[in-house]
């Protein structure tokens, strides 16, 4: 994610050119990708305690990373997907605090 900010940073500052153009595409293209890939993990129910684990552990790393915010509705949807797991899930985040 920093190096596109920083691509996009001198992109703005410099002229059209058509590998600029390209790259621009490129980087509309990546952002498109990653919201569809942050929707289906979203949506995806965990099938164990070690996918409710990771999805868990992965939301949260991309929340601090890039502060992603999660809307109320997502949050609901993610609490829905791991519900089962609960106490798997609250042990692990308790191993990880310690």
């Amino acid at each position: 994610m920093a190096a596109v900010d920083e691509f996009s940073r001198k992109r703005i500052a410099s002229p059209w050119t058509p590998w600029s153009a390209a790259a621009w595409l490129c980087l509309v293209v990546s952002r498109l990708l990653q919201r569809r890939a942050r929707r289906r993990l979203i949506q995806r129910k965990a099938i164990d305690g070690c996918e409710a684990e990771q999805k868990i552990l992965y939301l949260i790393a991309a929340i601090v990373a890039r502060k992603m915010d999660l809307q109320p509705a997502e949050v609901a949807e993610v609490e829905a997907s791991v519900r089962e797991f609960k106490p798997d899930i609250a042990g692990f985040l308790r191993r990880q605090g310690t």
